[in-house]
C-alpha cells in the first residue's frame, strides 16, 4: 500500500489554513481493496464516502494524527479525526469527494472505464487514491478533510 514517512511531514502556515505536504507536494495515500459501507452520502454541501478501514490504513491516519498533534500549533488544540468510530460498526474513514462547480472532480472507474459515482452501491470493494493537503481550524477545532483523487471499483 503506502511507505509513508510521517516524520517527514511539513506544516506550512498560509493566512487562512495550514498546508500538509510530504515531499514538498500535498499527502497522497493509496489504499488496498476497501470496503465502501452505505454507497455516495450527502453531509451538508458536500458529498462523502465511508470506507471501512483495513489495520494497515487506520495505523497510518492515527500515525499520521499523533505526528501532526505535535507540532507547536497544535498541541493545545488536536486535529479531529476523520476516523469514526462506532460501537455497532467497524471503525470508518469519512472521505470527502471535491467537486468544482457543482461538478465532482474525482475520477472513478470500474473494469470499463469511467463510472458515474452518482451510480455506487453500499458494501461496494473499491481501490482510492487519498489526498490529505490543509489544515483549518474553524469553530477554534482543527480539522481536516481526506479527499478522494481516484477511485477503482474492484
Amino acid at each position: 500500500m503506502n511507505n509513508i514517512d510521517v516524520t517527514k511531514i511539513t506544516i506550512v502556515k498560509e493566512e487562512k489554513y495550514s498546508k500538509i505536504l510530504y515531499n514538498d507536494k500535498p499527502l497522497e495515500i493509496n489504499t488496498g481493496p476497501l470496503k465502501l459501507l452505505f454507497g455516495l452520502e450527502k453531509m451538508y454541501d458536500s458529498f462523502i464516502i465511508k470506507l471501512v478501514l483495513d489495520s494497515e490504513l487506520e495505523s497510518l491516519i492515527d500515525e499520521l494524527e499523533t505526528h501532526i498533534n505535535k507540532f507547536p500549533q497544535f498541541k493545545d488544540n488536536p486535529l479531529k479525526s476523520s476516523i469514526i468510530r462506532k460501537d455497532n460498526y467497524q471503525n470508518m474513514l469519512l472521505v470527502k469527494i471535491p467537486s468544482y462547480k457543482g461538478k465532482i472532480t474525482a475520477s472513478v472507474m470500474d473494469g470499463n472505464g469511467h463510472f458515474n459515482i452518482f451510480n455506487l452501491k453500499k458494501k461496494s470493494t473499491v481501490k482510492c487514491k487519498l489526498v490529505i493537503d490543509s489544515i483549518w481550524n474553524y469553530k477554534d477545532k482543527n480539522t481536516y478533510k481526506i479527499k478522494l483523487k481516484e477511485m477503482f471499483i474492484v
